[in-house]
């Protein structure tokens, strides 16, 4: 049986075709042998280059987005043990993201009935519910709270925060993907992520590069190369790009302030004030949260953003710290021991250079030996271990009360020390492989000398650590927005429709 020449030339092409799709596949399996896993101690680059290289091993699973840096992977589902371990615990949380990459259940889709008083929650991993489980991010309890307070209505929440989110990843979300969403109102916080480490190029900058077409397109290209295992080897095999060169953004914050962070105080307030101007141009609420419980600079730009543009503003972190400073007096009125930030026993003639700091602990086995070990926020170069003693030695106020003492001589140039304490060898917070938590210790400010709280071993009330709130601080947050609400116009007005319908002979 003779083929024709069209015919000919169209097996030869579909053969053609079959054989190097066969050889790349080849390759992309040898690839795969060689680049094998990923693994977080080759991460290199300031925070957002770890990040957008090492999505696979975020403990909330990302991709990688052309608008936005990245975003929540789509689908995902997670269960992983809470990070540090808290002592005698063994907590675990579960991530459950829609088709969207929004945690939680898909969007409510419009139809008959009542109005749907939609709520975007936009923000960064305390939004998204860092280390706890499904139910308890203060999105989901602030839906429980207003369907409680509100039977007649009908509300939607949709978180989207996203961990490792600045001001301006949000501010991009609220353009691209969220006012499209036509929700009633907008919650927004970040902070965090925009002050806590240092960068070596801005975000403005990165965002800057997105607004050309053909890089937007280049970039496309490279974010489905990187999903293969031969760009990776690839990549792998040619020289490193130096990681210490600094871009202009950097290099102007640098000039001016001392350091660079992914986002300046400047461009935080400047962002407030778009996502105002977003907000107000649209007709939808809008409420400004701090959600910076890693107590960053951050919180001056938020603030100011807020009350340039007369925008609502909801501290978190303030009534946060206020509720724990009166659990801790509390404790201590109770067990008869001083305050914390009462005055100090005074320094020894030896130790008149620095500063004494009493750290205490309630324990709960009196019969173990603790000690406490820390060192100056973020810098190593000065570290103290110390024992603890429940005799009315070194500092313990009472002898066998349960609460076992230590004090720390502290250098007069360090300003806050950063410590936990051990009951033998066993830490009270344990951080976990693969991506250990660096703000699992607790924070003190060391100004002058001073006495620290009584903590309680393995326990931080509202905080799983320094950045992310447990599920009582999400549910604290919850109540203190469902209360802010009932002062923003458009709430007020549905609150009232839904009132008026539901009221006797309506």
């Amino acid at each position: 049986m003779r083929v024709g020449s069209g015919l000919g030339a169209l097996l030869q092409v579909g053969a053609g075709l079959a054989l190097t799709a066969a050889l790349l596949a080849a390759l992309e399996f040898t690839a795969g042998l060689l680049v094998g896993p990923s693994h977080p101690q080759e991460i290199l680059g300031d925070a957002v280059s770890r990040t957008v290289t090492w999505l696979e091993v975020n403990p909330a699973p990302l991709v990688r987005d052309v608008d936005l840096l990245w975003r929540n992977q789509p689908g995902a589902r997670k269960t992983q043990p809470v990070n540090p371990r808290a002592f005698g615990r063994d907590d675990t949380w579960t991530i459950e993201n829609n088709s969207e990459g929004f945690r939680g259940p898909e969007r409510v889709a419009a139809g008959a009935g009542p109005k749907v008083f939609r709520i975007l929650c936009v923000g960064d991993s305390v939004t998204f519910g860092f280390s706890v489980d499904q139910p308890d991010s203060y999105p989901r309890q602030l839906l429980e709270l207003l369907e409680k307070r509100y039977p007649a209505g009908r509300f939607e929440v949709v978180n989207t925060g996203v961990p490792g989110w600045s001001w301006l990843q949000g501010l991009s979300f609220l353009e691209s993907k969220g006012l499209a969403m036509q929700p009633d109102l907008i919650v927004i916080g970040h902070g965090t992520n925009d002050q806590l480490f240092l960068s070596k190029v801005t975000d403005e900058e990165r965002f800057r590069k997105l607004a050309s077409p053909l890089r937007r397109r280049l970039e496309s290209l490279a974010l489905f190369a990187a999903e293969t295992n031969t760009y990776r080897a690839i990549t792998r095999m040619l020289p490193a790009r130096p990681q210490d060169a600094t871009s202009p953004g950097c290099r102007e914050q640098i000039r001016t302030s001392g350091a660079c962070h992914r986002v300046s105080i400047d461009q935080i307030a400047a962002t407030v004030h778009e996502v105002a101007q977003l907000s107000a141009g649209a007709g939808i609420d809008l409420l400004v949260a701090n959600t910076d419980f890693a107590q960053t600079a951050a919180v001056q730009g938020t603030r100011r953003g807020a009350e340039n543009d007369h925008v609502a503003f909801l501290d978190l972190v303030e009534e946060l710290n206020r509720r724990r400073r009166a659990d801790e007096d509390q404790r201590a009125e109770r067990l008869g021991l001083a305050k914390a930030s009462e005055p100090a026993p005074a320094a020894t003639p030896s130790a008149a250079a620095a500063k004494r700091v009493l750290l205490r602990v309630r324990a709960p086995d009196q019969t173990r030996a603790y000690r406490v070990e820390g060192q100056a926020l973020y810098n190593a170069t000065f570290t103290f271990t110390e024992p603890a003693y429940d005799d009315a030695t070194h500092g313990d106020e009472r002898a066998g009360d349960g609460v076992f003492s230590a004090t720390v001589e502290v250098p007069e140039q360090i300003g806050s020390i950063e410590y936990k304490f051990f009951q033998g060898d066993v830490a009270e917070f344990t951080p976990l492989p693969p991506v250990a938590s660096t703000l699992g210790d607790r924070l003190l400010r060391t100004a002058a000398s001073a006495v620290g709280p009584v903590d309680v071993f393995g326990q931080s009330l509202f905080m799983v650590e320094r950045a992310h709130p447990n599920r009582d601080g999400h549910q604290m947050n919850a109540k203190l927005i469902a209360d802010k609400l009932e002062e923003l116009p458009r709430f007020r007005d549905y609150v009232r429709a839904i009132d008026s319908h539901s009221a006797p002979g309506s």
